[in-house]
């Protein structure tokens, strides 16, 4: 079961296309200025079967791939896993959004010293998505001018280039669809 904060079945500003966007319950980053805070609480939202997501995301035609927000997704890593394979074998693309920096996830992946609330269920889930939005949202960082981003320190990292070049590469937005 996965504890959800809630759902959106089509939404166009949580990535390129049209997403249905999946808002995971849990978060310790307590970012100042979070604009869902009610997700933080690890025990609040619902539980929802996998099965019952899947129903959601295959009844939509529309759908171009999956945003996962919340709260923090990678703190429901292990329980996404099976989730995003499914999603992958069906052609979707999968955004997550974090409070991480990919850089902890990238020297954990190593083993070198990095932030100890990741764990190997986090790095496992990196290899069904294609983009991650990384870094805690910073109030005095706030801008409107960039995509997909609350802060001038987020970042979209190109996930599968990242990980096989083990270097942070950039996503390059594909404005050709507007």
């Amino acid at each position: 079961m996965l504890r959800v904060a809630g759902i959106e079945q089509e939404s166009m500003i949580d990535g390129e296309g049209i997403r249905f966007v999946l808002f995971m319950q849990g978060c310790s980053h307590n970012c100042t200025g979070c604009h869902n805070p009610e997700t933080h609480d690890f025990h609040a939202g619902t539980s929802m079967k996998m099965e019952d997501i899947i129903k959601l995301t295959e009844s939509d035609p529309l759908i171009d791939g999956v945003t996962l927000s919340g709260g923090d997704p990678f703190f429901q890593a292990k329980k996404l896993i099976p989730l995003c394979k499914y999603w992958k074998s069906k052609g979707l693309n999968i955004w997550a959004y974090t409070g991480f920096i990919f850089d902890e996830f990238m020297k954990y992946k190593e083993n070198k010293q990095s932030d100890d609330r990741l764990t190997s269920d986090m790095i496992e889930l990196l290899n069904y998505l294609d983009v991650v939005v990384d870094g805690p949202f910073i109030i005095d960082k706030r801008t409107l001018g960039k995509e997909y981003i609350g802060s001038s320190n987020q970042r979209l990292i190109d996930v599968q280039k990242t990980l096989k070049s083990n270097a942070i590469i950039l996503y390059e937005l594909n404005n050709d669809n507007w």
